[in-house]
């Protein structure tokens, strides 16, 4: 989901979004499950992990800032919920300010170094206006101080999980293995969290807590990313079994050299080495979002100025989510076909070809156009195999005089976003949108139509 708001990608982000509201925790249900068996069968989603339930919320920001929540999505009142009614009540220790485990968790000093997000908690300060975001960011920096000094002053490394009131390292097999008190496959992701609290804030104590980490792994590896090995001690020997390169520990390692302008030669190096690895999912996703934070990319969306609202969309159920009102379809010269909704695609299925790129039209009237006024057409599409389609605004009846100019495009079999601007020839009240979808039978799938003047 971070990846897809950070790159605009809306289709996808709202069908990730989609999952998340069909597989919500078992424990709070303002959160989701950490897991989605194969079937996606909602009966075995189970409780939520804080670090996911941290990125959602998160996500549903930069969409809101990427897309605004005026549409049919309002993304930022449900990251605002999410936040106050869900992770702040159920993934965080309101008398310590440490994040929990997940919702699972009662344990209010027990706490995981990979939900250490101090970025985050400063953005869900931005849009809740609620004071206990940063304190918990400063109990973040407590906790790493306080680790540092007495547990790894050489290396800046954070064990995987950590516990009690005064805090220290777990034991081993606490949680999930013999690991569990090292520098392992959950702390790897540390210093990636911390440098973007830097990145974003300019947090002098993030600075410094990465100078040494990064200090001491230029040291380690004599100046050479490939050498980082997957897991150590927090006194900076490697673990057993542990000598293999992976991205999951060195993209986030790598990112962490972004403090400093003197690690300038290791970053250059580190970009080729997580570049050219390509391991699976969990260490390419590592992966990737690390290289959007080196590369800029993954921006602030506390400083992110607000999309303002759009102007109105002229379309009516453009999302389909009333199923086809509002919409016709009307077979001639041969064509023939019908259209039906499902799951929030308008699909238009289609039997005979016709003798005209006409002969099958479906299309919404109503539209009032002025002369002279530049409007713009947005939707996306699909085919059961690539074809041609007409797009078009027109008058509803004979001589069907036209208001645009005719638009053809090209769609395939992979929903895609098309768009196209133009200014009316004449006022009328009852224009119609149209796509012509004659000459050819392979059917037709829309979704998120949208017509609006251009101011």
């Amino acid at each position: 989901m971070l990846i897809f708001a950070l790159m605009g990608d809306k289709v996808h982000y709202d069908g990730m979004l989609n999952m998340y509201n069909h597989h919500r925790s078992t424990g709070d249900n303002d959160l989701m499950s950490w897991v989605i068996t194969a079937s996606e069968r909602s009966s075995q989603d189970g409780d939520s992990a804080t670090d996911g339930d941290f990125d959602i919320a998160y996500s549903m920001i930069l969409a809101d800032k990427q897309w605004g929540s005026s549409g049919g999505i309002n993304y930022l009142a449900k990251a605002k919920r999410m936040i106050t009614s869900g992770i702040k009540q159920s993934d965080m220790s309101r008398s310590t300010h440490r994040t929990m485990m997940g919702d699972w968790d009662t344990n209010r000093y027990t706490t995981r170094a990979s939900d250490w997000m101090p970025d985050h908690m400063r953005v869900f300060k931005s849009v809740t206006n609620d004071l206990f975001w940063n304190q918990s960011a400063g109990t973040v920096y407590s906790l790493i101080s306080h680790i540092t000094n007495h547990y790894s002053s050489h290396t800046g490394l954070m064990p995987d999980f950590v516990i009690a009131g005064t805090p220290r390292p777990a034991p081993a097999d606490f949680l999930e293995g013999e690991n569990d008190g090292n520098y392992f496959y959950n702390a790897c992701r540390y210093p990636w969290r911390i440098t973007l609290d830097y990145a974003h804030f300019g947090t002098p104590a993030a600075k410094t807590a990465m100078n040494k980490v990064v200090n001491w792994l230029k040291a380690k590896t004599h100046n050479n990313p490939r050498a980082i090995k997957s897991g150590f001690r927090l006194n900076g020997s490697k673990l057993s079994d542990s000598d293999y390169y992976s991205n999951a520990f060195a993209a986030p390692f790598i990112t962490a050299s972004i403090v400093s302008s003197s690690n300038q030669l290791f970053l250059n190096r580190g970009w080729d080495a997580i570049r050219n690895s390509k391991e699976s999912y969990y260490e390419d996703t590592i992966a990737l979002l690390n290289m959007l934070v080196i590369s800029g990319n993954w921006w602030n969306p506390a400083e992110a100025a607000s999309t303002p609202p759009p102007a109105e969309n002229m379309i009516k159920n453009g999302t389909f989510s009333n199923g086809k009102n509002f919409w016709n379809f009307e077979a001639s010269d041969g064509g023939a076909g019908y259209i039906y909704v499902r799951n929030g695609i308008l699909k238009a299925r289609l039997t005979k070809a016709g003798t005209e790129i006409w002969s099958n039209q479906l299309f919404q009237g109503g539209l009032s156009v002025k002369q002279g006024k530049k409007y713009k057409i947005d939707f996306n599409a699909k085919a059961g195999r690539s074809r041609p389609i007409q797009v078009i605004v027109a008058m509803d009846r004979d001589p069907w005089t036209l208001f645009s100019d005719e638009k053809h495009f090209n769609i395939t079999t992979r929903m895609r976003h098309y768009s196209f601007s133009f200014t009316s020839t004449r006022t009328y009240t009852r224009a119609q949108l149209e796509f012509d979808l004659g000459l050819n039978f392979r059917d037709v799938y829309l979704d998120n139509v949208v017509m609006k003047q251009v101011n």
